[in-house]
């Protein structure tokens, strides 16, 4: 935690990156990252429903 926290004042400081510029690209990260895991957990959901009902 301290080093990535270390590392973002770095990039901040030595590269001159704006934090909104960070935070707006963490932000589009995350958005992306929950609407993948809310696919897989829909896809699972319905192979196991599938699973089920087959047998």
């Amino acid at each position: 935690m301290v080093a990535c926290s270390a590392f973002l004042v770095m990039a901040v400081k030595l590269y001159d990156l704006p934090v909104s510029t960070l935070t707006s690209n963490l932000l589009t990260i995350l958005v992306g990252l929950s609407i993948i895991l809310g696919l897989a957990a829909l896809l699972g959901g319905f192979l196991a429903f599938i699973k089920r009902r087959t047998k």
